[in-house]
């Protein structure tokens, strides 16, 4: 069974019933089952139960060839403690000079929107979801202009944690592929670029602060990721100032100006 530390225990159990042995493979570091009810029990997956009770009969495939070295650098520090590897092809994995104009140099870039005035989360009436109007501005400039320098649409995404925001960027970039980061767990592109939403004072910034939800964020992307958020909100949690900081060490960490090229 794949994706199993996703999945929720009945739904394991009805295919496991039928075998003489069985094999979950997945991803205990990233989204668990996605359950509304209250029951404490549906939340947990039997890989995860399984992982604690018999941690002998765990394997870890260390092997990762989704991205490069670079991108796999933080992820790899903050969730797997270093025990991943880079596979062979995965190493090459970096946009052409001509196909990236956004800070060329490094395949991740942070973009820093707090001493913009018009940065605000923003919420609708009678919805739980938020959105923010700028970063969507970026985000849909940042995929538009690297379409045109022959990026294909199918290798651009678009993550974000609100589906408000998911619906604003949409109207902006028809045949770019944005998503939830829920929705796009299992998935992957060339390219990602991240709007966080989140900026305010408030120092509880929900559930995006969840590491296993960053982790996923921030490991869909082959060759480019592109971060699009407010330090100074962000910062508040300590996944992200450690986040923030290695983009800041890797010559990564750009403060926004819309009279910047190609903003």
């Amino acid at each position: 069974m794949d994706e199993a530390s996703q999945t929720t225990i009945p739904s394991v159990l009805i295919p496991i019933a039928k075998a003489n042995k069985f094999i979950l493979a997945g991803d205990p570091k990233q989204l668990p089952p996605t359950v509304t009810s209250d029951n404490k029990e549906l939340k947990k997956s039997l890989f995860e139960i399984l992982q604690k009770n018999f941690p002998e009969q765990q394997k870890l495939l260390n092997i990762q060839n989704r991205m490069n070295e670079i991108l796999m650098k933080f992820p790899n520090k903050e969730f797997y403690n270093n025990k991943l590897k880079c596979g062979k092809e995965a190493k090459n994995y970096f946009l052409k000079k001509n196909e990236d104009c956004y800070h060329h140099k490094s395949p991740i870039l942070f973009i820093d929107t707090s001493f913009e005035k018009n940065n605000n989360e923003l919420q609708y009436k009678n919805s739980t979801s938020k959105y923010n109007i700028l970063e969507s501005k970026i985000a849909s400039k940042i995929a538009k202009r690297y379409n045109q320098l022959g990026i294909p649409q199918s290798e651009i995404g678009i993550i974000t944690p609100y589906v408000d925001q998911v619906n604003l960027i949409k109207k902006h970039t028809k045949f770019i592929n944005v998503d939830t980061v829920d929705g796009f767990q299992g998935n992957e592109k060339d390219i990602i670029i991240i709007s966080m939403v989140r900026s305010s004072t408030k120092k509880d910034i929900q559930f995006i602060a969840d590491a296993k939800r960053l982790n996923v964020t921030l490991t869909r992307a082959r060759k480019k990721l592109i971060i699009i958020g407010n330090a100074k909100t962000l910062k508040q949690k300590k996944i992200y100032k450690k986040l923030i900081k290695f983009c800041e060490n890797n010559d990564a960490l750009l403060y926004y100006d819309k009279n910047l090229p190609n903003f």
